[in-house]
């Protein structure tokens, strides 16, 4: 079976707040992604998903630690997306962009729960 996925790059600068809203609404699913050399943009996390969960009206959510080819930059633990995700009971990766590392994973666990949900 083939699925297609639209995909968006909403910035999580705050300059496009107000648009996220719009690219959430209706969407059947959410990967967030923080920087893992950024700690700021893993506390931003809990803003994301309760924007989320308020405008897509039932999506779920993966979150994803990016940037794990910069180890020795890195300021955020696996631990730390490990203990967020099992609170709120969602799926985690880590990933490299650059490098490609579990990118196809991620991907493929969204399709597979997207077909899980329309069976």
């Amino acid at each position: 079976m083939e699925v297609t996925l639209q995909i968006w790059d909403l910035s999580g600068q705050e300059r496009f707040e107000i648009m996220r809203k719009y690219y959430f609404k209706g969407a059947s699913a959410g990967v967030l992604v923080f920087d893992v050399t950024r700690p700021e943009t893993f506390l931003l996390i809990n803003r994301w998903i309760e924007a989320f969960y308020k405008h897509s009206g039932g999506g779920f959510l993966v979150l994803v630690g990016n940037k794990i080819d910069l180890e020795d930059k890195r300021l955020v633990p696996p631990q730390a997306g490990e203990m967020i995700t099992k609170w709120l009971n969602i799926p985690y990766f880590e990933t490299s962009a650059k490098t490609g590392e579990n990118v196809f994973d991620v991907f493929t666990f969204v399709a597979e729960k997207l077909l899980e949900k329309t069976q």
